[in-house]
């Protein structure tokens, strides 16, 4: 498989490549592409790809929500799925919100969105709002 967008992508080892692309599938990436020993994956444009592996290697990859997408929607997606949670919705890094999911190989994907200057975030509570930063 080749890709001409020029950027990096992440791939994940997997033992069942069928069970992976379903997998990702009700995480919302489109399969662009499978066969018996690969997948070509896509979140939002980005690129994933899926490799058959007899031992496969747990490793870890971030997708970058950008400021306008809302990570919130995406892991009350992952909780209805019942998707294997690593890290909940939170401040992973300063200035981003985000959370963690683990696939069924191991492999971890976190989701980060920008947050807003103005904001400090915390780890939220279902339902809970960040806490505005007052200046001074």
């Amino acid at each position: 498989m080749r890709t001409t967008s020029g950027r990096i992508a992440p791939q994940f080892e997997t033992e069942d490549i069928a069970r992976a692309a379903a997998w990702y599938a009700a995480l919302g990436f489109a399969v662009a592409e499978r066969n018996a020993a690969t997948a070509r994956l896509s979140f939002d444009g980005e690129p994933l790809f899926l490799v058959q592996a007899d031992d496969p290697q747990p490793s870890r990859a971030v997708v970058d929500r950008g400021a306008r997408r809302d990570v919130g929607r995406l892991f009350e997606r992952c909780e209805s799925e019942r998707l294997t949670l690593h890290a909940p919705l939170g401040s992973i890094l300063p200035g981003f919100r985000g959370f963690t999911v683990c696939d069924p190989d191991g492999n971890l994907l976190t989701f980060l969105q920008r947050a807003p200057p103005a904001l400090r975030l915390v780890p939220e509570a279902r339902g809970a709002q960040p806490e505005r930063r007052r200046p001074g």
